[in-house]
């Protein structure tokens, strides 16, 4: 078993969390929004309502 933490560890909230087993299945165990912009001010989740997946993705705000 595996636990890969893709982002956010010196942050709260926004973190992404998963878990591979030997059998190679995916599980991802926490997917959090991001709390706070780069520059410290609050993050705007009304902003990004109207994305899709897969501009979230490319915004990096949603993970793989």
């Amino acid at each position: 078993m595996k636990i890969i933490i893709h982002r956010d560890t010196e942050k709260i909230g926004g973190s992404v969390v998963e878990i591979i087993s030997s059998a190679n299945s995916r599980i991802i165990i926490d997917v959090g929004l991001p709390l706070l912009e780069d520059d410290g001010s609050m993050f705007n989740f009304y902003e990004h309502k109207s994305k899709t997946i897969k501009e979230l993705i490319e915004a990096q705000i949603h993970p793989i």
